[in-house]
C-alpha cells in the first residue's frame, strides 16, 4: 500500500506541470481507507470534502465513527508548500476548534497536532524521491507514518460536549 501511494503520487506529479493542493487528494483518501482497514480495523468513514461548519471553514477531510463522532481532520497542502509554517495559521487554529486531532500534510510530510502542538513528524518519500525510476520507500519511513496515523486513527472521538459547544458557536453564526 505504501509503494503503491508512492506510484500513484509519483505518475501524477509527473504528469503535470501544475499540480495544486487538490490533484492528489483521491491517492491519499484511497491510502487513508486501505490503511485503516489494515492496521486501524475500527471501520472508520473517511469524508472528503465535509460540510462547512460555521465560519470555521470546511478540512479537506473529516475521519468519523459509524456513529458520525469525530475522530479527526485533515488538512492538504500543494506538495512543497511550507507546513511548518502553516502549522500556526488562522485556518489550522480554527480546525482546532472543531477538532483536538488534526493532520497537516503535502501528500509526502504529515504532522499530527493535538490541542494545537506538533506531536508527531513523519514522510513516506520526498519530492526529490519522485522522479527517481527505482525508488523503493524506506522500510523506517513506513514504520514512522505509520505510527503517526496509527496515533491519528486510535484516537477517541470527540465529546458530547465539545460538539454541543461547536453547535452553539455555529448558532452564534446564523
Amino acid at each position: 500500500m505504501f509503494q503503491k501511494y508512492y506510484e500513484n503520487i509519483k505518475a501524477e506529479f509527473a504528469s503535470q506541470d501544475g499540480n495544486s493542493e487538490h490533484t492528489f487528494r483521491s491517492y491519499l483518501q484511497n491510502f487513508l481507507i486501505e490503511f485503516e482497514k489494515e492496521y486501524s480495523r475500527r471501520n472508520m468513514l473517511i469524508k472528503h470534502e465535509p460540510l462547512k461548519v460555521g465560519n470555521y471553514g470546511r478540512p479537506d477531510f473529516k475521519i468519523t465513527t459509524h456513529y458520525h463522532l469525530t475522530i479527526g481532520l485533515i488538512e492538504t497542502k500543494k506538495i512543497g508548500e511550507n507546513l511548518k509554517g502553516l502549522l500556526r495559521s488562522d485556518q489550522i487554529y480554527k480546525y482546532s476548534q472543531l477538532s483536538d486531532n488534526i493532520i497537516l500534510t503535502d501528500y509526502l510530510d504529515f504532522y499530527l497536532v493535538r490541542k494545537g502542538e506538533v506531536i508527531r513528524e513523519a514522510f513516506l518519500f520526498t519530492e526529490f524521491d519522485l522522479p527517481k525510476k527505482r525508488f523503493k520507500v524506506e522500510k523506517s519511513n513506513i514504520e514512522q507514518i505509520s505510527g503517526l496515523l496509527l496515533e491519528f486513527f486510535s484516537s477517541e472521538p470527540d465529546t458530547i460536549r465539545k460538539m454541543v459547544e461547536i453547535d452553539l458557536l455555529v448558532e452564534d453564526w446564523i
